[in-house]
């Protein structure tokens, strides 16, 4: 029997026809099982939205599972120390993902508040493995930070001064702002005087 190789990506049924030397037509005969031509990796994209505080992953594949993605999650607090999240390898197994021909994409912002560090690959049906995809990390903070707290002192300095000057020396003030964010710091203040 003659051999037809095919790499190209597609589902095919298996069609033959013969005819023998006597000019004797075979019963064309069709296959009942579909054969399927997989031969391209998985192409796979993210995207980070800080003012939204959500994410977006892209896989491009013909064949698409959401349970052939895998994704291994580092989360981490502005200390270092390691956050407990929700299981986003298994959120994205069970999503609805959004399909545009070849292209399916999932919107996610259940992120707790944490420093991500995320590994995506997708091993798909004919065990073809993509790139990994690592993204830059990114943070997710939704809670603000502490309320501000003012404290005022005179350099020790500046009150001798005044009290030789019987009061008539303007000694300086210094102000401290202080306020806390446990997930990505407190970044600057805003503030004025009158």
């Amino acid at each position: 029997f003659p051999t037809r190789r095919s790499s190209d990506l597609g589902d095919y049924f298996v069609n033959v026809e013969y005819t023998d030397r006597s000019n004797n037509k075979m019963d064309s005969y069709t296959s009942n099982h579909q054969i399927t031509i997989d031969t391209t990796p998985a192409v796979l994209d993210f995207a980070y939205d800080k003012a939204a505080q959500k994410t977006t992953f892209t896989v491009t594949e013909h064949y698409f599972r959401s349970s052939d993605i895998s994704v291994v999650t580092a989360a981490k607090d502005i200390t270092n120390a390691t956050v407990n999240t929700n299981d986003l390898d298994a959120i994205l197994k069970g999503a609805e993902w959004v399909k545009n021909g070849d292209t399916y994409t999932f919107d996610y912002d259940g992120y707790v508040d944490a420093y991500y560090d995320l590994t995506i690959s997708y091993t798909d049906m004919a065990m073809n493995a993509s790139d990994d995809c690592k993204p830059e990390t990114f943070i997710i903070d939704h809670t603000k930070p502490t309320a501000p707290t003012i404290t005022y002192s005179t350099p020790l300095k500046e009150t001798i001064l005044e009290a030789l000057t019987l009061g008539f020396y303007n000694p300086s003030v210094e102000v401290t702002y202080t306020a806390y964010d446990l997930t990505s710091g407190v970044d600057y203040f805003t503030w004025k005087y009158t």
